[in-house]
């Protein structure tokens, strides 16, 4: 009996760490994380689980059922998540950061609020600074990366994300080649290369609503956002597909070693 213990144990721990590792988001390069859990809100604050960009809710944006334990839900201005501008600078890109964007994102219809457009993630919009604007127009996810004088890209996914089923979003944005958009681990879209285009600015960056400075928030997200994290590199496509396939941010394996152990039959 004890040999068959030693044989089984080394392969549990073996299928395990695999299946862990096969199971959560990317970590290399992860900057902040937003899980919109239970665990990681407290009052108005939102923990980032990676990062200390920790956010602070506004308005009504209210927990709910999420693609993975909780998420967020947002109805009407002023809903959003207030993530600041770091001191640090962890959340601007200068003019040659290659960086990554990802959320899982379910929504009903097209916006209705602000012309017909939901932000997604913002840093900046426009009005004389920078901006990184994701969001939905009508029924596509929109990507702008412009400076303050409004140079830079723009572009819409191929694909529909309005149809009330929750959908995994992604752009990379690779500073010397180009900006690609991905949508359930697939490329969906893509524009222009952005070197050269500078977008740091001091405005602060918004989950569900954007911003320009000293202006209020505008452009609020209609539905439900989780699972949100940034990273400072591109994300190959493999590693897209492995985030979309991804169970969220996953607990450490060794939680899960614990239940393990007590479901093992001995022969």
């Amino acid at each position: 009996m004890s040999r068959k213990i030693t044989l089984i144990l080394p392969l549990a721990i073996l299928v395990l760490q695999t299946n862990f590792v096969e199971s959560q988001v990317v970590r290399d390069g992860l900057v902040s994380y937003w899980t919109f859990d239970t665990a990681d809100v407290a009052r108005d604050t939102v923990k980032d689980a990676i990062g200390g960009n920790d956010g602070t809710i506004l308005g009504a944006a209210k927990q709910t059922a999420g693609k993975f334990a909780q998420a967020f839900k947002f109805n009407e201005r002023p809903d959003a998540i207030d993530i600041g501008h770091p001191a640090d600078g962890s959340l601007d890109f200068g003019t040659d950061i290659d960086y990554s964007m990802v959320a899982w994102i379910k929504v009903d219809k097209p916006p209705e609020l602000d012309g017909g457009q939901s932000t997604i993630v913002s840093k900046g919009d426009g009005g004389g600074n920078s901006r990184i604007l994701w969001k939905i127009i009508g029924t596509h996810v929109s990507v702008t990366i412009e400076d303050a004088k409004n140079a830079g890209i723009h572009f819409l996914s191929d694909g529909e994300v309005t149809d009330g089923k929750w959908h995994h979003v992604l752009f990379t944005c690779d500073r010397s080649d180009a900006t690609r958009l991905y949508i359930d681990g697939k490329l969906d879209g893509e524009g222009g290369k952005s070197k050269d285009t500078d977008v740091n600015t001091e405005s602060r960056m918004y989950i569900g609503a954007s911003v320009r400075i000293g202006e209020a928030t505008r452009r609020y997200f209609e539905g439900l956002i989780d699972e949100v994290g940034i990273y400072d590199r591109v994300l190959t496509e493999d590693e897209v597909e492995r985030n979309f396939n991804a169970k969220g941010l996953a607990v450490s394996p060794q939680n899960k070693l614990a239940i393990t152990w007590g479901e093992l039959k001995v022969f």
